[in-house]
């Protein structure tokens, strides 16, 4: 048993590979329609292949799978699927870059902007000629 430090713990994730990123997007497509997940990451695992990787309840991500691998079927362009229900935290060491998709890096916060007064440029400050 592992020791969850996240303050979000994963419930699922789905796992489809496919030859081409032309296929990796239809079924990507297919996937997040077809249920209540979200995508985790695509990788790009070697010059033709992709996984797709997605998140949700186990439920979600069977349906998404299922969904996916008929779409890749279709195409003929389905490598392999993978559901896998809790995950344990010793995975992560085999698929970094998932890891890093699920704690993506903080945004910079911006500052409040304040009004000020547009300030006139070298062109509008100059008095214009009257034409002949």
């Amino acid at each position: 048993m592992s020791n969850r430090s996240d303050p979000c713990p994963l419930k699922s994730l789905g796992f489809v590979e496919v030859r081409g990123l032309a296929h990796a997007i239809v079924t990507a497509d297919a996937m997040v329609k077809s249920a209540g997940v979200r995508i985790r990451v695509q990788q790009q695992v070697d010059p033709g292949l992709m996984t797709i990787v997605v998140e949700g309840d186990l439920g979600a991500c069977e349906a998404a799978v299922e969904a996916g691998v008929a779409v890749a079927r279709l195409h003929e362009a389905l490598v392999a699927a993978l559901v896998k229900g809790r995950p344990d935290d010793s995975l992560w060491l085999m698929a970094p870059d998932v890891r890093a998709a699920s704690n993506p890096p903080p945004q910079p916060q911006t500052q409040p902007q304040t009004e000020t007064q547009p300030q006139a440029t070298a062109a509008a400050a100059r008095p214009r000629r009257a034409r002949k």
